[in-house]
Parts: C-alpha cells; sequence; structure tokens
C-alpha cells in the first residue's frame, strides 16, 4: 500500500494514498513522501481518524508503517511513489485504491485521454469534503481587474501564457471554452513565481487561504472548481479481486465523519 503527500501552490489537496497487493508470500507495502506540512496533517487526520496511525522507520526515511489502532488488519510496510505514478499503476490494476485530491485526479484522466490513451478504468468511491477542501483558479496580479463572466475570462487570457502544474486540466478548459493562441509553462512547483518573473501572465494553480498567492503579489481572478480528497478505485480490481484488507480500509475511510477531522498522532520508531 503506497501513501503518498505531496502540495502544488501552496493548498493542500494532493494527497494519494495507493495500496499494492503484494504476490504471495511477500508483505504488503505502505509508502509516504511529504513536502509540506499542511499537506501532512490532512492526509494524516483523516487516515486517524479511520483509525489508523502512520510511523515512520525515521528522519529523512522514505518509508515505514501504517498501523491500525483497531487491530482488524495487520501492519502495513511503507515505500514512496510520486501522486502521477500512483495514480498510473492504480489505472493498470497493479493496486487497490487511491486517495488524492480530485484535481489531481482529473488531471491525470485528462492526461489519459489527451494522449489517445482513452479514459482509465477508475471510479470515485468517495469524496472527503472537509480534507484538503481547496479551489482550482486562474490567478493574476493583484491589481488586475476581476472578470465578471467567463466571456470577460477569454478575453483576459487570449494570446497569454499561463503557468500550472496541472496542464492537461488547462488544455481541457482552453479547448471546452475556444480560447486559444495561449503558451502552457508546465511547472512541477513554484507557480506563483512565473508571473513575478515575467515568465507567465497568468497561473491555474490550487488555492485554499489564498496566502501564498497574497505573498507573491497575486489574486485570483476566476475558480474553475472546488477540489478535496476522494477515495478512487480501479473499476476491474474491485469487481474482480477479493480483497479483506483492502475492503476494510474502504469501509473504514468511508465511514469517516465529515466533521469529525482531528490531529493526526504520529510515531517515529
Amino acid at each position: 500500500m503506497t501513501l503518498e503527500v505531496i502540495q502544488g501552490g501552496g493548498a493542500n489537496n494532493n494527497i494519494s494514498l495507493t495500496v499494492v497487493w503484494p504476490k504471495k508470500g511477500e508483505a504488503a507495502k505502505l509508502g509516504t513522501t511529504t513536502q509540506y506540512m499542511r499537506s501532512e496533517v490532512a492526509a494524516f487526520s483523516l487516515l486517524n481518524d479511520a483509525g489508523f496511525q502512520y510511523q515512520s522507520a525515521g528522519a529523512r526515511l522514505d518509508y515505514g508503517t501504517l498501523r491500525d489502532t483497531r487491530n482488524q488488519i495487520t501492519s502495513v510496510n511503507s515505500e514512496s511513489m510520486r501522486s502521477f505514478d500512483a495514480l498510473r499503476v492504480l489505472s493498470k490494476g497493479l493496486a487497490d485504491l487511491a486517495l488524492v485530491g480530485r484535481n489531481e485526479f482529473d488531471d491525470f484522466v485528462a492526461n489519459c485521454e489527451n494522449n489517445g490513451k482513452g479514459t482509465p478504468a477508475l471510479q470515485i468511491i468517495k469524496t472527503f469534503r472537509k480534507y484538503s477542501l481547496c479551489d482550482l483558479c486562474f490567478a493574476g496580479p493583484k491589481e488586475i481587474a476581476i472578470p465578471q463572466n467567463i466571456d470577460e475570462l477569454k478575453t483576459m487570457l487570449q494570446g497569454k501564457k499561463i503557468a500550472t502544474a496541472y496542464p492537461e486540466t488547462l488544455k481541457k478548459f482552453l479547448k471546452d471554452n475556444a480560447i486559444s493562441d495561449v503558451e502552457i509553462i508546465e511547472c512541477k512547483g513554484g507557480v506563483e513565481n512565473t508571473v513575478r518573473t515575467d515568465e507567465a501572465d497568468f497561473i491555474l494553480d490550487i488555492v485554499q487561504s489564498g496566502e501564498s498567492l497574497k505573498a507573491n503579489g497575486l489574486a485570483s481572478i476566476f475558480t474553475v472548481a472546488s477540489s478535496s480528497m476522494v477515495l478512487v478505485g480501479n473499476n476491474r480490481v474491485l469487481t474482480q479481486r477479493e480483497q479483506d484488507a483492502r475492503d476494510t480500509i474502504i469501509e473504514r475511510l468511508k465511514s469517516v465523519g465529515e466533521n469529525t477531522a482531528s490531529q493526526p498522532a504520529f510515531a517515529t520508531l
């Protein structure tokens, strides 16, 4: 089982929990990677509310165990996997579950469709609206006038340079709204910096509090969609392969109350 916690643009919804079941005779694995503490809090808060506790093997180590505090399943060994990779593994049927930001899921699906791979056989099992809630927004210099409708936004973006960590989502938005002559600048991080350095005119990024935008002299000008964590499964795996531990994890996560988010319980071995 693989857990990944990553973040882009100062928000905290890019969190991946991927369950990868082992070959016969091998131990299951859970992996974790953290870049920002707020993402870590959101991910482990959900897991903790479901009765799981992540235990790191030590400082700067990208592996550990996920312990079931209710003793329904045995502890799971851990390793690291990037968010996009986790969804790719899930789509191939090599994993059972993923817990990711909705925006990450949408961008992965758009990537598959835009590159002729078709729609992946994935389904959203549950949406956790109180965990990692944020918006996917266009943002620009704080002095710029806020567009009042989609037509004004189209005029504003036409022929401009837009930086984003979600290029496939941006491509789909531009195509659906007939916005052309846009240069897309794909970033792996530091998206807000591109406007300050004149590399981009606007950005498309996830926004939670807006503090990161404000610190970089930017302001949100248009919300494309809201996002939070979603539990994702592979259709073929869910229907063709029985797994008691997987089903236990699903039911425990699904039963988490939307208004009971707590602080995570951490332990370092």
